[in-house]
């Protein structure tokens, strides 16, 4: 099968966790008669395929300048191909565009709502929790604006999961290798992260939770501003340095990782890489793969009301022993799909899967 893909490249963190496997697992592919393409550029080759693959970056200024050049551009792609699949790896569930279902085969995403009804609604903000908290606590943003949704219900049978952002290294030195890479393209700089973790009498730090909280959307920042404000007894939230952030996740018992522009954050992969117990907002009202986030099983879930933030964060320090296999649990399924010994046959079978859809 010729697989080709049309791709700006690796210029955002997210085009890297969706071109890293491929580029990694391009031997394990090949095995299985998956040929792979990567094209920058719209040109008559492109067509020679079994499946095209459009990756999101490629048009996504082309989004905000002219949609009906894209719509048109997208048709065309659509005529001259066998199955075109568009990957939309922007950080959310929720989908900015659906103008283009018509003209693709399937969109993929990092991660879907579980109910998929959810996209036929205007949500503020374009994502289920942004529209939460407008709805309940009247977050206004300055920049308002609600997702178009879906018109045609046939069409959320085309949305589908992908694979998601964790499929990269975010070990400390995993940073310095992408960039190396981005330079001088050997493969070798395209290691799996090696997990490390730590006995819990080393876990020195009861609670990290170091994130940014300063977005142009209110909406977004909402959830992390209240959270600093709850923790602000429990831990100090100031900006460190890379070295100084990764030993104390590694030191660390419980890692708060909030929602971004996005449900999954590079804080989950952190934490599962170096052993901390993940304490999230609910995740379950997604849809990933690989699917890393089973409630008491792989991390812990407070509400998005966080209400019970406070008191989950008590019950784990007094009862942390009673955690620790649910952290142990998060790091054993994050190794499994990401550096584990079967982790390229895991990808090379969900990428059949893709392709055969």
């Amino acid at each position: 099968m010729f697989v080709n893909i049309l791709t700006k490249g690796l210029v955002t963190p997210n085009s890297h966790a969706f071109l890293y496997p491929l580029l990694k697992y391009d031997k394990e592919l090949l095995q299985e008669g998956i040929i792979l393409k990567i094209f920058k550029g719209i040109e008559d080759s492109i067509f020679e395929c079994d499946v095209l693959i459009v990756e999101h970056n490629y048009f996504s200024q082309d989004w905000k300048r002219d949609n009906n050049r894209v719509l048109e551009e997208m048709s065309e792609l659509n005529n001259r191909t066998n199955k075109l699949f568009y990957f939309d790896i922007t950080d959310s569930a929720g989908l900015d565009h659906f103008e283009f279902l018509p003209y693709v085969t399937s969109v993929f995403k990092n991660q879907i709502f579980k109910n998929k009804d959810n996209y036929m609604k205007p949500l503020y903000g374009y994502r289920l929790f942004t529209d939460f908290y407008h709805e309940k606590y009247n977050v206004i943003d300055t920049n308002q604006d609600y997702t178009s949704p879906v018109k045609n219900k046939a069409d959320l049978n085309k949305i589908k999961v992908g694979w998601n952002s964790s499929m990269s290294d975010y070990s400390y030195l995993g940073l310095y290798k992408l960039f190396l890479y981005k330079k001088v393209a050997f493969k070798y700089l395209l290691t799996l992260p090696i997990l490390v973790g730590r006995d819990s009498k080393e876990r020195t730090i009861n609670l990290s939770c170091r994130f940014n909280s300063n977005y142009d959307r209110e909406t977004v920042a909402y959830q992390r501003e209240k959270i600093k404000a709850l923790l602000n007894n429990y831990m100090d939230s100031t900006k460190v340095s890379r070295r100084k952030f990764f030993n104390e996740i590694k030191t660390s018992k419980i890692v708060v990782s909030p929602f971004g522009f996005g449900e999954l954050c590079y804080r989950d992969y952190e934490t599962f890489l170096y052993g901390g117990l993940l304490l999230k907002p609910d995740m379950s009202h997604i849809d990933t793969w690989p699917p890393l986030y089973d409630e008491e099983e792989t991390y812990i879930p407070f509400d998005w009301s966080m209400s019970n933030l406070e008191e989950k964060i008590e019950e784990i320090i007094i009862n942390y022993a009673d955690f620790e296999a649910i952290a142990k649990n998060g790091k054993e399924r994050y190794k499994s799909y990401v550096s584990g010994e079967k982790s390229s046959e895991l990808f090379v079978e969900h990428f059949k899967e893709i392709l055969e859809s």
